[in-house]
């Protein structure tokens, strides 16, 4: 999984913490990726998660993204997994 990546966040602040939740989409030469993730500032770190679709070469996948982030740096961890198929219900 590689790309640029944009996010649009938009988050309830708590003294410094709160949830988070927005819009995602990673595009590479091959296709793109989007979907929308919510999550959790926790003071120092954000914590995400989100269901995304396949565009181009990833038409018909989909892939489950979970990052762990530094607030400040935006520097982190991103992993995942891309399986067949639509993301689960979420209802």
């Amino acid at each position: 999984m590689s790309g640029v990546e944009t996010v649009i966040l938009e988050a309830a602040d708590y003294g410094g913490m709160g949830p988070e939740w927005g819009t995602i989409r990673i595009v590479n030469d091959e296709g793109a990726w989007y979907g929308t993730l919510s999550g959790v500032n926790m003071g120092t770190d954000t914590h995400m998660t989100g269901w995304l679709q396949g565009e181009g070469a990833y038409t018909g996948l989909s892939y489950y993204y979970e990052s762990v982030m530094n607030g400040v740096t935006l520097d982190g961890t991103v992993v995942g997994i891309i399986y067949p198929g639509d993301p689960p219900p979420t209802e």
